[in-house]
């Protein structure tokens, strides 16, 4: 199963549907493997500018009445709706604070951000995405352990690494 459609399904079974998924480059492969889901599509024309305007293009595409965002990457194989649904659960306790999984020392998403940051968040340029943000110290944030999360697929050498057991990324 493509990791995208994969991530969806594990968000949805958390969250529920629709799901909004940004799109950039090879939009058309991403679109077919997500056919018969609910899902929106934010498509980001800058994707070659980095992770930050994808998260921009998310962000932006909510509109008004989207109290908080579930932001995650569609590479971390290992991530599961029992994650999602206890980062859910330790942001529900602080909704005012940003929420972000922790591994290896590292705090990165998957993370729930609310609304008020998102203007912030959205300013961000590069391909840092919501990592300096929720490294900033700028606003408290709520962290749950999510050792799912440091396994992420990158390139060949992360997917080799996984199928021969190691972790992604050493």
């Amino acid at each position: 199963m493509p990791l995208v459609r994969r991530t969806v399904l594990v968000t949805a079974e958390a969250c529920g549907f629709p799901v909004t998924v940004v799109t950039g480059a090879n939009a058309d492969r991403v679109e077919e493997c997500l056919a018969g889901l609910d899902v929106v599509l934010a498509h980001n024309t800058r994707w070659r500018d980095g992770l930050a305007s994808s998260l921009a293009t998310g962000l932006r595409s909510l509109g008004q009445g989207c109290h908080a965002a579930l932001v995650t990457p569609c590479d971390l194989p290992g991530l599961s709706a029992s994650d999602l649904e206890r980062l859910v659960a330790a942001w529900r306790r602080a909704p005012e604070r940003p929420a972000a999984a922790t591994y290896q020392g590292i705090i990165g998403v998957p993370a729930i951000f609310p609304e008020p940051v998102f203007r912030e968040i959205t300013s961000a340029t590069g391909d840092r995405g919501a990592r300096d943000f929720l490294r900033s110290g700028s606003v408290p944030v709520t962290t749950i352990e999510c050792p799912s999360a440091a396994a992420d697929l990158d390139d060949s050498l992360d997917l080799a690494a996984l199928a021969s057991g190691a972790t992604a990324g050493d």
